[in-house]
């Protein structure tokens, strides 16, 4: 059995990689809100080892990206990770839009939210974020876009 914490350092140096071939990483992998933070990647799902994407039952394919989302509030100098209400869309450059479900993945005190969309190679997908935080009244929305190379 794969500890929690292994996951949790996967998804970190996932993240990492990521934005490691971004110029834009510091802007575009979280937004504030208030009191709120929103941490945002979206990756290959291919980069999972398999049996990160058995437990989390996700589909390995270099044509599937994994969207992975994490709501923290700021109290004083921690993040606290944050129940929230998460909707994802994704939209192609033919205007196509597709809205995933979006599930909440619990392990130990950490939240994530995961989705799952369909990507073709050198394809520029616009993801909007509808995140509304348990204890907010507002939903906020984060949008961002991307490339995927998947060959």
């Amino acid at each position: 059995m794969i500890q929690p914490i292994v996951v949790v350092r996967f998804l970190a140096c996932a993240l990492g990689l990521v934005l490691s071939n971004n110029i834009l990483a510091k802007e575009l992998n979280s937004k504030e809100f208030g009191p709120y933070i929103v941490y945002f990647n979206a990756l290959p799902t291919e980069f999972l080892t398999p049996e990160i994407a058995e437990r989390h039952r996700i589909t390995r394919s270099r044509n599937r990206i994994l969207l992975n989302i994490v709501v923290k509030t700021k109290e004083k100098t921690l993040e606290i990770a944050t129940p929230a209400e998460v909707k994802a869309q994704v939209k192609n450059l033919l205007g196509q839009i597709t809205t995933a479900e979006v599930r909440p993945v619990h392990e130990g005190s950490a939240i994530y939210y995961l989705a799952e969309f369909n990507v073709a190679h050198r394809e520029l997908l616009h993801f909007t974020l509808e995140i509304k935080p348990s204890a907010s009244r507002e939903t906020f929305v984060v949008k961002f876009a991307q490339d995927f190379y998947t060959r």
